[in-house]
């Protein structure tokens, strides 16, 4: 045992020792509460020293390590270096432990200024998800060492050398965080029946996991789009999918929020609990190898150890639920104001996410599943949903019925009709959007008038899923692809509208060198092609850069060209060829040579800028409903005093 994982070890248990000195004080016992804060001191330090001897493991380049060896090399940039410390599964996992840990440490503060039975519960909780966290990074050791010292690393994944790498991970293991802290709270107020709403705490870490999860996905959209090069942003791949699972979950909590009578229901808890359990479950899949994905790591006993504490989380938030103080409240009870179309649309949207989210759940279960005919029906619930909140009580349910069969049946009429290029769920649902986009703009612009801060987050989050949909069907439903085959430098080449000419063909190696795992010696990292594009479209011209990159550790890269225009992106990138290939092999052998033709894709993405424009959209209104309750809060406080 390396003295780096005697650190990770000592801090679990010295959580530990924290955990039982808590589980043991009494309110007033202040010797415990202050002995406990000592040992979390000690501990969390620990364990950010430790990751800091990861840190410098990787800028040091010891190769000794194995995750260094694997995700780095003496070319390597400082910032890759330490992007690199979060690429693995073992150091993403103790990054995300230190996050947490920060968290604790914070809540440890709190307890010891306020040791109230709350927060002292609060701790016990997290301390509890802390130290298996810790556990789970120590299953996986970062710090796993190879007997001898590789002269050379593998270099880190071209697909994770960009700027999303510096940016996602932190975020979404910090939007884990605050999910972890407000399940923590949760049960905390369980136990000592405590109401939620009395928490800034709590409000701050269920919005602030909201707005990160939000932004993490949405990156890792845009990092799919921007990277990968096969022209989308989503494809429904397992841990993508898993990662939505908590952000539905938590949504459904939000708009579920108003439907409840505090005092008689656990339904905001359950949405909380089934938020933290999806996120157990994401870690489970990625970190325990259960799915075949590009985000997953090698099959471990990790998984299991996941999939253990989720279940004994679950079972211990059920066992809060039959003890004296919560078992007079209903696990799930709404209050539906029947007499008011807002209300019950409130409760159709919150149906619509959670019918969805298992959907996601089911496909998960099975290989090849069509995700998209299977959630389509509920995200037509979910936009009539919409429709019905922004028209309030100005309307009769059964108009609003009869006006969204309408849409529905001129989209049904288009679909039917000679456009047979476009997607058959999107002509079908279009008109339905558009209508829902219209009443929610005007909903927005009410509200706007009203001066109401709360509502009109709530009407900009949901205008912000519209436009979110609108640009997922426009984009997905009707792009038009075209592959332009073996094409000459400097001869130009037409296919349907689209004209393109190739020229500047160069082909070299990196000035980076990497260990070639399979040819056994040290290498240039890359081989890469270069290609200058002149591409016309509707009588426009444009002009960019072309890439394809041969790493022998990782295979064939194709870096795309993105080009934004007033209706939509044109993307475009290599095709791999056999030609392609053998010489980008070549090269990196020694022996450059340029292939003589080159096969093109080009892409045509109409409105998928409303894609980001809705998620940029939906973080505004999200931060608007925080300052909103974050205002009544304090209102609320002024008027106690």
């Amino acid at each position: 045992m390396t003295y780096e994982v005697f650190l990770l070890l000592a801090a679990a248990l010295l959580f530990f020792v924290d955990f039982a000195l808590l589980s043991t004080s009494k309110l007033g016992d202040n010797q415990k509460i202050r002995s406990g804060f000592i040992v979390t001191v000690i501990a969390f330090a620990l364990i950010v020293t430790s990751y800091a001897l990861l840190l410098r493991a990787f800028i040091s380049n010891d190769f000794q390590v194995i995750g260094v060896y694997s995700y780095s090399s003496s070319s390597s940039s400082l910032l890759s270096n330490v992007c690199a410390s979060w690429a693995g599964a073992g150091g993403s996992m103790l990054f995300l432990a230190v996050l947490l840990s920060v968290v604790y440490f914070s809540l440890r503060i709190l307890a010891f200024k306020k040791p109230s039975s709350f927060n002292i519960s609060t701790c016990q909780v997290f301390s509890i998800v802390l130290i298996v966290f810790i556990i789970v990074c120590l299953a996986m050791n970062p710090f796993e060492r190879f007997a001898g010292v590789p002269m050379e690393g593998m270099g880190l994944n071209p697909q994770l050398q960009t700027l999303w790498m510096v940016i996602h991970p932190p975020i979404v293991f910090s939007a884990y965080s605050f999910i972890v802290l407000a399940y923590a709270l949760t049960l905390a107020s369980i136990k000592s029946n405590r109401e939620l709403d009395n928490s800034r705490l709590f409000k701050g870490s269920t919005y602030a996991g909201w707005l990160l999860l939000t932004l993490g996905i949405a990156l890792g959209g845009v990092w799919a789009y921007e990277v990968l090069g096969w022209g989308g942003y989503w494809a429904w791949d397992p841990v993508e999918t898993a990662s939505l699972l908590p952000w539905l979950f938590l949504t459904a909590y939000f708009v579920v929020n108003e439907l409840v009578k505090r005092q008689q229901s656990l339904t905001r808890e359950l949405m909380i609990l089934l938020t933290f359990a999806t996120l157990v479950l994401l870690s489970a899949l990625t970190r325990g190898g259960f799915t075949q994905s590009i985000h997953s790591y090698a099959v471990s006993a990790v998984g299991p150890i996941m999939l253990a504490f989720a279940i004994g989380m679950i079972g211990y938030f059920f066992y809060l639920k039959k003890c004296k103080c919560a078992r007079s409240k209903s696990l799930f009870k709404l209050d539906i104001d029947t007499s008011s179309l807002s209300s019950s649309f409130s409760f159709l949207c919150f149906l619509a996410l959670i019918l969805i989210a298992i959907v996601c759940l089911v496909g998960l279960a099975f290989p090849n599943f069509s995700y998209n005919y299977w959630t389509f029906p509920f995200v037509v619930i979910l936009v009539f949903a919409l429709i019905g909140f922004s028209l309030d009580n100005e309307t009769h349910y059964t108009r609003l019925l009869l006006i969204a069969i309408i849409a529905l049946g001129i989209g049904t009429a288009i679909s039917l009709s000679s456009f047979t290029n476009v997607n058959v769920l999107t002509t079908l649902t279009l008109p339905l959007l558009i209508l829902a986009f219209s009443t929610l703009v005007y909903k927005v612009a009410k509200t706007v008038r009203r001066k109401s801060l709360k509502l009109l987050g709530q009407s900009v989050v949901y205008l912000a899923i519209i436009v979110l949909l609108l640009g997922v069907f426009t984009s997905a439903g009707t792009k038009t692809t075209t592959t332009f085959t073996n094409v000459k430098a400097n001869t130009p080449v037409k296919m349907t509208q689209l004209r393109i000419e190739l020229s500047n063909l160069t082909i070299s190696n990196s000035s980076t060198v990497i260990y070639s795992a399979q040819a056994g010696i040290i290498s240039p990292e890359y081989s890469t092609l270069m290609v200058d594009l002149t591409i016309q479209q509707s009588e426009k011209t444009y002009i960019g850069r072309l890439s394809a990159s041969f790493y022998p550790n990782y295979g064939l890269v194709l870096r795309p060209l993105i080009i934004t225009t007033a209706t939509g992106d044109i993307y475009v990138h290599i095709e791999l060829t056999d030609s392609l290939y053998n010489a980008l092999v070549q090269t990196l052998s020694g022996n450059s040579s340029v292939p003589e033709e080159v096969s093109v894709t080009v892409q045509n993405n109409p409105l998928i800028y409303l894609v980001w424009g809705g998620v940029t959209l939906m973080l505004v209104g999200i931060t608007v409903q925080f300052i909103a309750d974050i205002k009544k809060m304090g209102a609320r406080c002024a008027r106690a005093a």
